[in-house]
Parts: C-alpha cells; structure tokens; sequence
C-alpha cells in the first residue's frame, strides 16, 4: 500500500512521463499530419531554411502533393527578390521572356535546388494585391500606398 506522500509523487512522475509522451508524439506526427506528401514534407524542410530578411512569414499554403509556399510581408524598401535568402542558391531576375506575370503576381525568380533536396525547384513572387493574406485596415491601406509589399515563396518537389 502506498501512503499518501509516495501516491502524489507517483502521479507526479505519472504525469510528467504522460505530458512528454504526448509531446512527442506531436512532434513527430506534426508534419506528417500537416503536409499530405513526402514531397512536401522536403519542401516544406528547405522553405524552413530559407530567410526574407526584414519581412514575417504571415501565410503559409500547399498545393497539389508536392508544392509549399509561404507568403512574407514587409516593408517596400528596395529589391524585393534581394530580400530573398535560400541557402545554396543564387536567385537571378527572371529574363522578360521567362516571366509568367499575371494581375496578381509578378514572378521573380525560379531555379533548381541543391542535390541534398533532389528534384526541387523554388520561385518567388510579387504579390500585386493583398487579397491572399488577411491584412488589418491599416496594412491594407499601407499595402495601398506601396509601403509594405507580400513576396511569395514557393518550392515544389517531385520525381
């Protein structure tokens, strides 16, 4: 029989080991969770290496089974692609002819990724309206104004 003092120290113990479980668990299934695909579990891997210097990741998308992207916002000041930070690449203005603007976007850059993520590439964009992040009023008329800008990021993965 156990007395009252070894009985709390028991579930004490109990409870530690259970919320650690419960943890880990969630750690490890989070992104199988969260992403529907081994391609975008490796995209999403490289996109978390990857820096807009002086903007906040805001959104976060997927689409089909093997692209992931994260929209940034921060201040219009400069070159939005320089603020663009992917290790082992060098990101390079699209020529005119390679460009797939549209009214919403204007594309930046596209390029290949190094062999430790097979069979990836990674573009970035200018978003040219707000309506694909939930902006407050007053980023909105900022956004308006030109002072703050959205720059998409995006890589995609598969065979």
């Amino acid at each position: 029989m156990l007395t009252g003092g070894r009985r709390r120290l028991r579930m004490a113990a109990l409870l530690v080991v259970g919320a650690f479980a419960l943890w880990s668990c969630w750690a490890i299934g989070w992104p199988y969770l969260r992403y529907s695909s081994a391609e975008q579990r490796l995209a999403a891997s490289y996109l978390d290496e990857v820096e807009v210097e002086g903007y906040s990741m805001e959104k976060e998308y997927t689409e089909s089974t093997s692209v992931v992207g994260r929209y940034y916002l921060g201040p219009a000041t400069g070159d939005p692609l320089s603020m663009v930070h992917a290790p082992g690449v060098t990101l390079a203005l699209l020529p005119p002819a390679q460009r797939v603007d549209t009214e919403f976007e204007r594309s930046l850059a596209s390029t290949s990724l190094p062999s430790a993520w097979p069979h990836c590439g990674l573009s970035v964009h200018q978003q040219l309206n707000r309506l694909q992040l939930d902006l407050s009023a007053t980023d909105q008329d900022r956004f308006d104004r030109g002072e703050l800008q959205i720059i998409k990021v995006a890589v995609g993965c598969g065979g």
